[in-house]
């Protein structure tokens, strides 16, 4: 194992700090998403991104060991911004905004702790991390109306008389309901981080990079659809207790993997980045491009303003909701 370069000792300890008191403030919500992670089938992927994360920034060690980091104080700031994510999530109960504090603060302590180079060097395992964050849940039921809508027009096509009330199919064999699971947003959120890696490892072009991920998540949206209508078709043919077993067998475990195989198959031909290329160029990694530190600060401020914003409106209607109370209470 290699020795870690006296210049790095410092950082990475100050790093280790920020951390730990993270991590132990915030304890709640990284347990909370720990346990969302583990239990809900949507989110399970997430648990190999960390090993990923691990293994992306392993493949930059050597390049970036000659790099000399330095604790950044504005930084600090940006975890204090993160922390006002957190609580606009506290304010309004909303968990994706505390899960969204809680890990853009652990991304904000890296560039305070080893400096804006290394965070330029580390972007996209930086960025990838984003992917911690369980979302998705948010729009489930737009999905589940949008697979709905989409067997209903290939039963048309198939000339199989159907009618749809809500999310309720009926069809001649009987009556099908476009449940949370059927929505497809379990596999949409796979293959977003899927893709993500895929198009950061296979390409070299970003109108590519953006052109494949693209067509991914299409794909997996118009494949749940067709999956979907497949069921309702195999009922209609062979009985309501195949479909369901062949639903399961193919929504669990042979769907998901096709769709992958035939997604990386397709773009197989225009990948443009050499299997044995570097995984970063860190040539002009020594100045931050002015640029880099105004859309930082940018950012910064418009997270700032977005917070507060919740913040006030959450306490806003907290104190309308007790006036509310007490006017009841009166009467």
């Amino acid at each position: 194992m290699t020795a870690v370069p006296d210049h790095w000792r410092g950082p990475l300890l100050l790093l280790g700090l920020w951390w730990t008191a993270i991590t132990i403030f915030f304890h709640r919500d990284a347990a909370h998403m720990l346990s969302i992670w583990w239990s809900s089938s949507t989110y399970n992927h997430i648990m190999i991104i960390p090993p990923l994360i691990a293994w992306l920034v392993a493949q930059r060690a050597a390049l970036i060991a000659a790099l000399r980091p330095v604790p950044w104080w504005p930084g600090a700031g940006l975890v204090a911004t993160a922390g006002l994510v957190w609580m606009a999530g506290a304010a309004t109960d909303i968990a994706l905004l505390r899960h969204s504090g809680t890990v853009l603060m652990l991304l904000a302590a890296v560039a305070a702790a080893l400096g804006p180079i290394l965070v330029r060097a580390l972007a996209f395992p930086l960025g990838y991390a984003l992917f911690l964050i369980p979302f998705g849940d948010e729009v489930v039921p737009h999905f589940q109306h949008g697979t709905a809508q989409m067997c209903m027009l290939l039963l048309k096509l198939a000339g199989i008389p159907a009618s749809l009330d809500g999310l309720f199919i009926t069809a001649p064999s009987g009556q099908f309901v476009v449940a949370e699971a059927c929505s497809g947003v379990m596999f949409l959120v796979a293959m977003a981080a899927f893709a993500t890696l895929a198009a950061h490892l296979c390409f070299r072009s970003w109108k590519r990079r953006l052109v494949f991920v693209g067509a991914a998540l299409a794909t997996t949206v118009i494949a749940n659809g067709l999956r979907a209508f497949g069921t309702i078709l195999i009922a209609e043919n062979l009985g309501h207790e195949y479909a369901r077993g062949a639903d399961h067998l193919v929504y669990g475990w042979v769907f998901f993997a096709c769709v992958l195989v035939a997604v990386m198959l397709v773009a197989r031909r225009w990948f443009d980045r050499p299997a044995d290329d570097a995984a970063i160029d860190i040539g002009g990694l020594n100045s931050t491009p002015r640029f880099v530190a105004g859309k930082v600060a940018i950012a910064a401020v418009v997270l700032g303003v977005l917070a507060m914003v919740l913040i006030s409106g959450s306490a806003a209607a907290g104190g309308a909701r007790a006036i509310a109370d007490r006017v009841i209470e009166t009467r």
